[in-house]
């Protein structure tokens, strides 16, 4: 399997900046199954991505868990995974095309609970008839032969019959309450899902995202109400796919109780808003193979068979990173943290830089174990090759997530207007020298106060593509910083931005 690697500079390594999904090289089904659908759908390849990724996730959350190579600490595989698409995008018929090989099992498991229900009924019953017989037996007893059938009682009450749970829950529309009793106990298995994400956005479930951040996070949760028993969910595991339209996704952060950007809801999201292919789509009446989605319907059917039957009987397996991928994701760690300070691509999307390690680890583990995993061989370490594939899939991801919320600042869109402006005046109007005061006159709209400049030229105090110079005590910028003083363009100039404003209508 070939890749393109993250950028490298001697023996670093530095996460990429990727405006679109990469072109994800090999032969592997997951690889396959995103061009078999933009035949198929016709749908963006980033939709495409994002859905084969949700039902991987599902398939192999219940079986694996990944070692983080950084801190050493196992956790789950989960994804949250969000995709930005209007209408006409075709979100339901590419969700119904990923997710065959997930309904099949779950049709396939009520079968199953269906039987398993029969088999529980009988044994509740025995489980009553001998509860009775020891409560008579207890009754009757001895004062010495008390405690005999206390414990007995204890021993058979321990050893009830657990109700059988399926092996995977699929929610669409849920309340947190649902969801928390569905899931209780331990090892549960759940995808919530919607490819109309509003019934998902503008349900009560995820006005409480901190709940959700803990099943992201693998943690077990203890829930306490008074007018209800508790519940205690340990091991669960959650993916999250919600598809849905910009407005609905608008009207969400905007009415939101808790910020979802301060408790890190957003920030654990794989999130996508591709172009529209309204319009360019065509049909030509011929049939379009499915092979590769078959396939990979069929290997996600095989991954689910492996879950356990009963969540307390879970074992997962742990995988990990071989020795050059640690080094690799080490180094794009560090190179993300430094991008954190001031001035950095993550200043101003710090909770979402400290995922993206995580979110790296998880897409490499599936990735890799779509494809290795097997019930009856180990699994292989995974390779530098799936790991630079998993770091421009979330590099792309994370440009997404950046463009659509972390917005740079009002100083740095005006220190980049600014630069526009200049550009625009050494090229095309001949000037080298601007006063200071010129551009406060007849600069761009937005940088015609004294405040707005100056925090537009501090941001852009390293830039060398100009210079500050006073001349005569005033303030001029010099568009060729370069070149020794010329004083005759120096007084050209000054006669061209005091006679008349060079093409005001411009700005």
């Amino acid at each position: 399997m070939s890749t393109i690697p993250p950028i490298l500079a001697g023996s670093t390594t530095y996460f990429p900046y990727l405006s679109k999904a990469p072109y994800l090289y090999g032969e592997s089904i997951i690889y396959k199954a995103v061009d078999n659908l933009n035949q198929i759908t016709q749908t963006a390849k980033e939709m495409n991505l994002s859905a084969l990724l949700a039902a991987a996730s599902v398939s192999l959350q219940g079986i694996i868990d990944v070692e983080n190579p950084i801190s050493g600490k196992v956790g789950p595989v989960v994804l949250n995974i969000l995709c930005i698409a209007g209408s006409g995008e075709r979100k339901s018929s590419l969700e119904s095309q990923v997710f065959k090989g997930l309904k099949k099992f779950i049709r396939n498991d009520v079968e199953r609970l269906m039987r398993e229900d029969i088999k529980f009924d009988i044994a509740m019953g025995e489980y009553k008839k001998e509860l009775k017989d020891l409560k008579r037996e207890l009754k009757k007893a001895l004062p010495e032969e008390k405690e005999f059938f206390i414990e007995a009682l204890v021993y058979h009450q321990l050893a009830k019959p657990q109700s059988p749970k399926p092996r995977l829950i699929k929610f669409e529309d849920v309340t947190p309450q649902s969801l928390q009793s569905e899931m209780q106990g331990i090892g549960a298995n759940a995808i919530l899902s919607s490819s109309e994400g509003g019934k998902i956005l503008n349900s009560p479930l995820v006005r409480n995202t901190s709940f959700l951040n803990d099943l992201w996070s693998g943690e077990s949760t203890y829930i306490s109400r008074k007018s209800e028993d508790s519940t205690t969910i340990e091991e669960g595991r959650l993916t999250v796919s919600i598809m849905t339209q910009p407005s609905t996704i608008e009207r969400f952060i905007s009415s939101s109780k808790d910020d979802p950007r301060d408790n890190g809801f957003w920030s654990r999201f794989l999130i996508a808003s591709p172009p529209s292919k309204c319009g360019e789509r065509h049909s030509y009446g011929i049939k379009v193979p499915t092979e590769a989605i078959d396939e990979f319907n069929e290997r996600v059917c095989e991954l689910l068979q492996f879950l356990p039957i009963r969540g307390d009987e879970y074992e997962r397996r742990i995988v990990k990173f071989s020795y050059d991928a640690r080094k690799t994701i080490i180094n794009i760690s560090n190179d993300i943290e430094t991008n954190m300070k001031l001035g950095g691509r993550f200043e101003h999307g710090k909770d979402h830089a400290s995922k993206l390690v995580e979110n790296i680890t998880r897409v490499a583990a599936i990735l890799h174990c779509f494809e290795e995993y097997s019930e009856s061989e180990p699994i292989s370490e995974i390779p530098t090759t799936t790991l630079c594939d998993a770091i421009n899939i979330v590099a792309y991801y994370s440009s997404e997530f950046m463009r659509l919320f972390c917005a740079p600042p009002k100083y740095v869109l005006d220190a980049d207007l600014l630069m526009h402006w200049f550009a625009d005046r050494k090229i095309n109007h001949g000037l080298r020298y601007i006063p200071h005061n010129y551009i406060l006159q007849y600069g761009p709209n937005g940088l015609r106060k004294k405040k707005t400049l100056d925090a537009a030229l501090d941001y852009l105090e390293n830039e060398q593509s100009f210079s500050k110079v006073m001349i005569s005590r005033k303030k001029f910028f010099d568009l060729y910083p370069e070149y020794q003083f010329d004083h005759n363009k120096y007084n050209m100039d000054l006669s061209i931005t005091t006679a008349s404003p060079v093409s005001r209508h411009s700005c």
